[in-house]
């Protein structure tokens, strides 16, 4: 079956699915009503979000304040409004909303008049609405911003009943939400909720179909891009869901997290973000979930911290490592009231892990003003702001160590013998062995900017805190917290919310080391022979290892040309493991080494490769140059000039960047170089045919997404696929370029696998469910 067949059977099934609304009201039904200037404004929006509501049974309308009559290259006036507000009919059908409603306002000529205030008004009664969406008031588009204006105009008059008196006023007013935007000035997008709506993006694209004048005609228009536009409607589909697609920034991506907790936030690929505006109705956390079900029933606080493994951390206060990519966020709630929601510009998380030596506590605060003028050691850092850690590592819960840094980085650490009694003399107390470092994303104690987060890391000593104590960190308890002293967000936040003082030992809660987060990395290469692995050399057979290219020396895995015959003449090598992988995170510690062999091509210098969804060895032709592939490329340095390393190459393949089909061979990492012959240590993760992320000594470098077969570079080579058929699965080789290299600590850390909690062998870290694995 052909995928675009099975494409055209899936729209007609999503055609008649989507055509049915919900028309009964249920007395626990929510009423949304979400505003627009133009017909697509909505859809883009809160589609997503829309489709959720509606087939929850809650009724959904989209008002549009114009009729998109001006918005055309080629027509305009009545002809065109007509065309949209069918457009705008058909895309309601397609969504299962209650109602699709455009007003007759002119397109481009938008003031938020009374007249238009007074309409906003009268639609938010009718339809006696819980919630309400609204652009925000700074946009490039002037009816954008007025249709931001005047609904704000209207959000607390829709309860007072001596204006526009033909409808009764709402008993209640109405949640009022921003739809998400780019715009940073005056102040930037704050994403208080965020919405997963992986599952309906192709629904929502599919309604947005409907608007043909606008995706298809005018937006391709005023871009330049017009000539891009498919004929064919199956291609011009996919094309719009393509170039729909919305980034996930860091600040929504932390909302998605808050929202859906560790285990899908960090995958959620599109979403739709919302910002609680500051008129109208201000909702607790519990009335967020009540206003949105499709989000995951609150768990209630969390009844321990998970502490991962912790290894290769750096104190510098970036927080760039892999291990902040996996370890859960740990958020802190309104320590006076819980139900009271921390805005994301002032939202707060911590991450812990630990190894032998250290228990690593890693904080991110987002902060609008930050503030703190201490210089010294052990001063009344709480005063200002500050991020504070509590330990508790005895049975007796009255003793405990208080430490606190702030956002200058200075240090205050105490051992509090009675909270009842807390003196000058407890900060007598100092760890040694602490070590600390802050970033700051703005300006420090410039009071007159606009700041955005700063960032802590922490290693503490475990010998030092468990003197009197215990080693098990198992048996400690712990909380955490942040003081804001700035004019804006709340002061106090907690992990365990206290309700006043932070020195309550009985709200600390346990270190729980959770055996499903324990990652169990298997070892690929055992360090003493190639048993599993086999090579492929163009030019021979598989299973041929010409002149012992791949051997086994010191326990490294060794590229050797000392017994080669006359020039290298093009004999690229590579070594496969004998099985297969599709999610999971690879490591390998790489070292080149001597001089290039003789005939070697002058790229292949000091380059090699992490070869990634390979195909089947046996499927290689015999001059088959490199396996259809993704290359993680190893480049060395040449002693003077920058080259990265952990490239991406492309042989035999494409991916896809930022929305946007990749077809050049070989792109560059963020990296640093790496001269000599030192140690380095590559990792990539691998989640099937979606996400892939490079990763050099635990730092990110590059991250693209949907491999797929495609492109050239690989001769010659007959996979049996066509191009864009997506590459979700495949084995890992490891190459031999002309340069000699070591590989050592090759290592997998399986990603799918049973993902049942039940299951005796489940996994908290897995991605991908395989239920044929779970043992119970």
């Amino acid at each position: 079956m052909t995928p675009r067949f099975i494409l055209v059977r899936h729209l007609l099934i999503l055609a008649f699915i989507y055509a049915y609304s919900i028309s009964t009201h249920a007395a626990d039904t929510l009423q949304v009503i979400v505003i627009g200037a133009h017909p697509d404004d909505c859809d883009i929006c809160a589609g997503g979000t829309a489709i959720q509501w509606a087939k929850m049974g809650h009724q959904v309308k989209f008002l549009s304040l114009t009729n998109g009559d001006a918005g055309h290259q080629s027509m305009g006036g009545g002809a065109l409004a007509r065309r949209r507000r069918a457009e705008s009919q058909e895309v309601a059908r397609r969504l299962g909303i209650a109602e699709y409603e455009v007003l007759d306002n002119h397109d481009g000529e938008l003031v938020p008049s009374l007249e238009v205030r007074k309409q906003v008004i009268k639609a938010i009664r009718e339809w006696k609405a819980d919630v309400v969406i609204l652009p925000r008031p700074n946009d490039y588009h002037p009816d954008h911003r007025n249709t931001g204006l005047v609904v704000q105009d209207a959000a607390y008059m829709v309860i007072v009943p001596n204006v526009v008196t033909e409808v009764p006023p709402l008993k209640k007013n109405p949640v009022f939400l921003y739809c998400r935007d780019r715009f940073s000035k005056p102040n930037p997008f704050s994403p208080d909720i965020a919405v997963d709506i992986d599952a309906v993006y192709d629904q929502k694209t599919y309604a947005l179909d409907a608007h043909q004048s606008q995706f298809y005609e005018w937006l391709p228009w005023t871009a330049h891009r017009l000539d891009e536009v498919p004929s064919d409607p199956v291609e011009r589909l996919n094309w719009l869901g393509k170039i729909r697609k919305r980034t996930i920034t860091e600040e929504i991506r932390h909302s998605l997290t808050r929202w859906y907790g560790p285990e899908r936030g960090p995958w959620t690929s599109q979403a739709e973000a919302f910002e609680i505006c500051e008129y109208g109705n201000q909702p607790t956390v519990t009335e967020i979930h009540e206003l949105f079900p499709m989000l995951p029933n609150p768990a209630g606080n969390i009844a321990g911290i998970t502490a991962l493994s912790a290894t290769d951390i750096v104190i510098d206060g970036h927080l760039r490592e892999a291990f902040y990519d996996k370890a859960p966020p740990l958020f802190l709630q309104n320590s006076l009231d819980p139900d009271d929601l921390v805005p994301s510009t002032y939202q707060s998380f911590a991450q812990v892990g630990y190894d032998k030596k250290y228990l690593y506590i890693a904080f991110t605060c987002f902060d609008t003003d930050i503030y703190s003028t201490f210089t010294k050691r052990d001063q009344r850092l709480w005063e200002q702001e500050v991020v504070e850690v509590f330990i508790d590592t005895d049975d007796n819960p009255n003793d405990y160590v208080e430490l606190e840094v702030s956002p200058a980085n200075i240090l205050y650490d105490s051992w509090i013998d009675d909270p009842r009694n807390i003196t000058s003399e407890t900060a007598d107390f100092n760890l040694d062995d602490i070590h600390t470092a802050v970033q700051v994303f703005g300006t420090l104690n410039e009071r007159n900017d606009q700041d955005r987060k700063w960032t802590v890391e922490m290693a503490i000593p475990l010998t030092e805190l468990s003197s009197g104590g215990t080693m098990d960190i198992r048996e400690w308890r712990i909380n955490l917290y942040r003081i804001n002293n700035d004019a804006y967000g709340p002061r106090l936040m907690a992990y365990s919310p206290t309700g006043g003082s932070f020195h309550q030992p009985d709200k600390f809660t346990s270190i729980l080391i959770d055996p499903a987060s324990e990652e169990e990395w298997r070892p690929l290469f055992n360090g003493q022979d190639l048993k599993d692995w086999r090579v492929k050399i163009r030019g021979y057979e598989l299973d041929d290892n010409y002149a012992g290219t791949f051997g086994v020396q010191d326990g490294a895995m060794t590229v050797s040309y000392d017994e080669y015959e006359g020039d290298y003449n093009s004999r690229f090598g590579h070594i496969f493991y004998k099985e297969p992988f599709s999610y999971y995170r690879i490591k390998v510690e790489y070292r080149f080494r001597g001089n290039q062999v003789s005939g070697g091509p002058g790229w292949a210098f000091r380059n090699s490769g992490i070869m990634l969804h390979c195909q089947d060895p046996e499927s290689m032709k015999t001059e088959q140059d490199f396996p259809v592939s993704i290359e993680a490329q190893l480049l060395g340095g040449n002693g003077k000039d920058p080259r990265s390393t952990m490239n991406l190459c492309t042989p035999g393949t494409n991916v896809v960047m930022n929305g946007e089909l990749i077809t050049t061979h070989c792109l560059n990492s963020g990296s640093e170089t790496f001269h000599g012959d030192g140690w380095v240590t590559a990792e990539a993760l691998v989640l099937g045919d979606s996400i892939i992320r490079h990763f050099v000594n635990g730092e990110q470098v590059i991250e693209y997404g949907s491999p797929q077969y495609g492109g050239g570079n690989v001769s010659p080579a007959d996979p049996g696929f066509s191009p864009g058929t997506p590459l979700a699965k495949g084995y890992i080789s490891l190459q031999s370029e002309s340069h000699p290299i070591e590989f050592r600590r090759v290592e997998l850390l399986n990603l799918e696998g049973c993902m049942d909690p039940e299951a005796i062998n489940y996994k908290s870290y897995y991605i991908k469910s395989k239920p044929g694995d779970c043992r119970y």
